[in-house]
């Protein structure tokens, strides 16, 4: 999927998430309720893992499990960033008191405003 802007940064603040997006290196802050981050990353499975491998006889093992949000958070930053993309992308935002359907028409227009 071609990404509408990046994900520069982000800081968990208390019961938030603020996501630094960035486009034509300008940026702008989005805040995610982190306990509907966390419900988002559940529903998508993105916090089962798969381990597969072969024992000695060349038989294959698969081995499954559900990491910890702590575990999660620990992990590899470029698939935080594009968790956190998705999150942003497919739920509404509210900007400015305006509930925003499609959020990168909104951020993309801030980042815009910001020339």
């Amino acid at each position: 999927m071609k990404q509408s802007f990046n994900i520069e940064s982000y800081t968990i603040e208390g019961d938030n998430i603020v996501v630094m997006c960035e486009k034509w290196n300008r940026g702008v802050p989005v805040t995610i309720p982190k306990h509907l981050f966390e419900t988002f990353l559940l529903g998508q499975d993105k916090l089962d893992w798969e381990l597969n491998s072969s024992d000695e006889r060349g038989e294959h093992v698969q081995k499954t499990g559900r990491m910890t949000i702590e575990e999660y958070w620990e992990g590899d930053m470029a698939y935080i960033y594009q968790d956190l993309y998705e999150y942003i992308v497919f739920h509404p935002i509210t900007f400015r008191g305006e509930l925003i359907s499609d959020s990168r028409i909104s951020i993309v227009n801030s980042l815009m405003l910001k020339l």
